[in-house]
């Protein structure tokens, strides 16, 4: 009798299947009904069984039995769907909100780990997440908007109270927020930043139009505007502070490189630079205009105390 070797493979992988079903089909398709219990523990083992990429419920082929949602719209909504395990001695709790479409809720939206929307996310309360916060729409709270990590939306941000990130925040809009605004990496928007209070970030603040405060704006980086940017407090920049239009401020106005401005700058206290001053129109101070090299002016350079520079045109 001639020996088969194939046959003994196939053989052999055969019965370690029917040995072990949870290690070979974790996180693959499965049409038992209902979904059986020891590979719903498998979608929550921090491993991507399958080698498709995706781990533990952020795989497709893992049911959503715990976030309250209507997953394969068959009208049944978490245990009470067959499709996922009867046996509750494996019921976990998942901390991510993921939806292919929008979150709508009338009170808060509050998240362990991610929240994440093909659409917008809205929330008449706040919007809290340990982990981001994503939405491929707009992001609105009536409350606050908080995030350990960044907060990206493809169209405006927008709360009652205060946006923070311990990453970044960008956003294909606007960001408009009644407090203030903090990252602890970027803050970059397609629109606007009008803010009640202060708007912080680690890293730069770059956009396309105007940026409004009623308390400071600093960055760790540049600050940077097509339009104007106000401030009731401080402007400060650890880089240039480049404006398209005006750069009033309550207070100083301070940069570690350039601060260029198409229109006038006004600062309530110093405008103290690294590089050069530069304005399309007058530049005000009620204190002194300190800059490393030039400080150049379209229109009049009055200021309170000295005008100490490199080189000065008025």
């Amino acid at each position: 009798m001639k020996f088969n070797f194939r046959r003994v493979i196939i053989c052999s992988a055969l019965i370690f299947v029917l040995a072990s079903p949870g290690t070979v089909f974790a996180e693959l398709p499965n049409d038992s009904l209902p979904y059986p219990p020891e590979l719903y523990a498998q979608c929550f083992d921090g491993k991507d069984n399958d080698g498709d990429g995706f781990t533990d419920l952020d795989d497709v082929d893992c049911p959503e039995c715990d976030d309250l949602v209507d997953n394969d719209f068959d009208g049944y909504i978490d245990y009470a769907d067959p499709d996922c395990p009867n046996d509750t001695r494996y019921k976990k709790i998942n901390p991510n909100i993921p939806a292919g479409g929008n979150i709508r809720a009338g009170g808060n939206i509050p998240a362990g780990g991610n929240i994440k929307a093909g659409g917008h996310i809205k929330a008449g309360g706040n919007i809290p997440a340990g982990g981001s916060i994503r939405a491929g729409g707009s992001i609105n709270a009536g409350g606050s908007i908080s995030a350990g990590g960044n907060i990206p939306a493809g169209g405006s941000i927008n709360a009652g109270g205060n946006i923070t990130a311990g990453g970044s925040i960008p956003a294909g809009g606007r960001i408009n927020v009644g407090g203030r605004i903090s990252a602890g990496g970027n803050i970059r928007a397609g629109g606007n930043i009008p803010a009640g209070g202060s708007i912080a970030a680690g890293g730069n603040i770059p956009t396309q139009n105007s940026i409004r405060a009623g308390g400071y704006v600093s960055a760790g980086g540049n600050i940077s505007s097509g339009g104007n940017v106000y401030a009731g407090g401080t402007i400060a920049s650890g880089g240039y502070i480049p404006s398209g239009g005006y750069i009033p401020a309550g207070g100083y106005v301070y940069g570690g490189g350039y601060v260029p401005a198409g229109g006038y700058i006004y600062s309530g206290g110093d405008i103290p630079a690294g590089g050069y001053t530069y304005s399309g129109g007058n530049i005000y101070s009620g204190g002194n205009i300190y800059a490393g090299s030039s400080i150049y002016s379209g229109g009049n350079i009055p200021a309170g105390g000295d005008i100490p520079a490199g080189v000065y045109y008025y």
